[in-house]
C-alpha cells in the first residue's frame, strides 16, 4: 500500500507498507510449514559490496524453534544457517563480493524462497588483501548466523572470537553485534562488554614469531561514539618480549604501538 498525491503540479508517492497474513487450520497439527518474504521471486539491483537485508516470515504449527538454511546461487550445501527461537521474523543481510547475477535461497524443510540479484561493479577496487591470516568482515553476517562468533585456523592451531557473558545480542538499539550502522553495516560492542581474539598478531608465540622480524600489515575500520571515558580503551593485543610490552593498543582519542626497541610514547 502506498500513497500518491499531486503537491504544486509535482507528483509525490509515498514508500510502500506492506503486510503479510497467514492463515491456517488450529485443527491440523500436521500443516506444512509456511515460508513467506515480500521479495521473493524479485530482482534486486544492488551495488557490489553494499548490504540488502531480505525479511521473511517462517510459521510451524505448534514449533518455537525453527531451523532456516541460506543458500548463494546454485550451491548444493548453505552458506549459512540459523535457528529462530520464539520468532516467526527473520532477516537474512545479503552483501555480493562479485558484480554480476547472483541468487538467494531461503530454505525452511521442503519450503524454499529465492530472490534475484544484479549485482553492479563498484569503480574502485575494494576487494580485500589476498592471503590474510585473519579477515573479520561483519557484512554477511547477522546477530542470529549460527558463525556470529567465527574462528580461523592458523597451521596448526585454531584461533576464535568469544563474547563476554554480558555480551548483549538484542537487534533492537539496546544490543551489540552486527548492526547496520548510518557508514554501513557494522560490528558493535556496547560499553561493559567486550569480545576477544586469541590471536597473537605480534607474533607472541612461536609459530607467529617471524612477524616481529619482517613486519606484517594490519587494517582496523573503527568508530567510537558517545564515550564517557576518554582513557577507554577499545583495543589491545600485546605481550612481553625481552621483558619489553610488545603491541598495539588503541583508545577511544589516542593509540601506541610499540616494538621491542620501542619508547613508551602515545601517538
Amino acid at each position: 500500500m502506498y500513497l500518491k498525491a499531486t503537491v504544486g503540479g509535482i507528483e509525490q508517492t509515498t514508500s510502500s507498507i506492506i503486510r503479510q497474513y497467514i492463515w491456517y487450520d488450529v485443527e491440523n497439527t500436521d500443516a506444512p510449514v509456511i515460508l513467506a518474504s515480500s521479495l521473493s521471486g524479485q530482482t534486486i539491483t544492488a551495488q557490489q559490496y553494499s548490504t540488502t537485508d531480505i525479511p521473511y516470515q517462517v510459521y510451524k504449527q505448534g514449533v518455537s524453534s525453527i531451523a532456516v538454511d541460506y543458500y548463494l546461487d546454485d550451491a548444493t550445501d548453505p552458506y549459512d544457517h540459523v535457528v529462530l527461537e520464539d520468532t516467526n521474523v527473520g532477516t537474512l543481510s545479503y552483501l555480493a563480493a562479485t558484480s554480476g547475477e547472483h541468487t538467494i535461497t531461503i530454505k525452511v524443510e521442503d519450503q524454499s524462497i529465492v530472490v534475484n540479484f544484479n549485482i553492479t561493479p563498484l569503480d574502485i577496487n575494494v576487494s580485500p588483501v589476498s592471503g590474510a591470516i585473519i579477515d573479520f568482515d561483519p557484512t554477511s553476517l547477522t546477530n542470529s548466523s549460527s558463525n556470529r562468533l567465527p574462528s580461523w585456523t592458523v597451521g596448526s592451531k585454531t584461533y576464535a572470537l568469544t563474547a563476554s557473558e554480558n555480551f548483549n545480542w538484542s537487534d533492537d538499539a539496546s544490543g551489540g553485534g552486527y548492526k547496520n550502522e548510518e557508514d554501513g553495516k557494522a560490528f558493535v560492542i556496547k560499553a561493559g562488554s567486550y569480545v576477544d581474539l586469541n590471536y597473537p598478531f605480534f607474533g607472541l608465540d612461536s609459530q607467529n614469531k617471524s612477524v616481529l622480524d619482517n613486519g606484517a600489515e594490519m587494517k582496523i575500520i573503527f568508530k567510537t561514539s558517545a564515550v564517557r571515558d576518554i582513557e577507554a580503551v577499545w583495543f589491545n593485543n600485546t605481550g612481553t618480549v625481552t621483558n619489553k610490552t610488545v603491541g598495539l593498543q588503541l583508545g577511544t582519542h589516542y593509540g601506541w604501538l610499540k616494538t621491542d626497541k620501542a619508547v613508551n610514547t602515545n601517538q
